[in-house]
């Protein structure tokens, strides 16, 4: 019985590691600047010398969409089960997020 293991880039896991074990990364959105984009498609030298000069920068949970195509692709792959952790609800609505994708995906 096949277990996948997804989780939220806030895990900050290495790279090695996700791809030793396979954990699927769903990546938490980033709004600076006026831009709303993926934490990995931002360049970290960039976010700090945009906070270092008061803009506004903010982290949104992934999309609900996200968080189905990933739990789609574990089951697609032969999983018969998902373990998705990340922050509390009290911290973080990215676990909202990952509860209404698995209810629709069952």
């Amino acid at each position: 019985m096949p277990v996948a293991v997804i989780t939220d880039s806030t895990a900050c896991l290495p790279g090695q590691l996700v791809a030793q074990w396979g954990v699927a990364v769903v990546q938490v959105q980033i709004e600076a600047d006026g831009r709303l984009d993926d934490e990995s498609r931002y360049d970290r030298g960039e976010l700090i010398e945009l906070i270092r000069a008061g803009h506004d920068v903010r982290t949104r949970p992934p999309d609900p969409g996200a968080f189905f195509w990933t739990f789609q692709d574990a089951v697609s792959a032969g999983a018969d089960a998902v373990v998705s952790v990340h922050l509390s609800r009290r911290m973080s609505a990215t676990a909202e997020a990952a509860m209404q994708a698995a209810r629709q995906v069952g």
